[in-house]
């Protein structure tokens, strides 16, 4: 019986110590996929031919059927997952996810109504979201 034994726990321990440095290597990669680095992150009204921003800022007209973010970014290594999350009076109305498969670039989000009629008037931000944090909130209003 006490041959038995050990040997269950001989087992159990040569079985755990593959899975512990598994989930540890995962968690390890996960760090090195991040963070991700944002700058020049705008708000504008829309992009031109050569994907400039036209009429950034934080205060909109009413009128205009879409708002755009656009921004730069860097990651050490491809993998990594960001969230753009627009919001109106602090509530979720659109989150996009995309995975990150290189080290840097430009994206553009735009933020527009399903039935193209203008934004409504009122207080907006935008949140780009990596690993769970917020790396650039942007306030912007829409105003008559």
């Amino acid at each position: 019986m006490q041959k038995t034994g050990r040997f269950f726990l001989v087992a159990i321990l040569v079985l755990s110590v593959p899975l512990v440095a598994l989930l540890l290597w995962q968690q390890g990669f996960r760090a090195l996929a991040g963070p991700v680095t944002v700058t020049d992150a705008v708000v504008c009204r829309e992009l031109d031919d050569s994907s400039a921003p036209v009429g950034a800022g934080p205060i909109f007209k009413w009128g205009g059927r879409q708002v755009c973010l656009i921004f730069r970014y860097e990651v050490p290594r491809p993998g990594g997952k960001m969230d753009v999350i627009w919001r109106f009076q602090s509530q979720v109305i659109s989150r996009e996810s995309i995975r990150i498969n290189d080290t840097g670039g430009v994206r553009a989000f735009f933020l527009l109504r399903e039935d193209g009629s203008p934004l409504p008037v009122g207080e907006y931000d935008v949140v780009i979201e990596s690993d769970g944090r917020d790396i650039s909130p942007i306030p912007f209003s829409v105003v008559r």
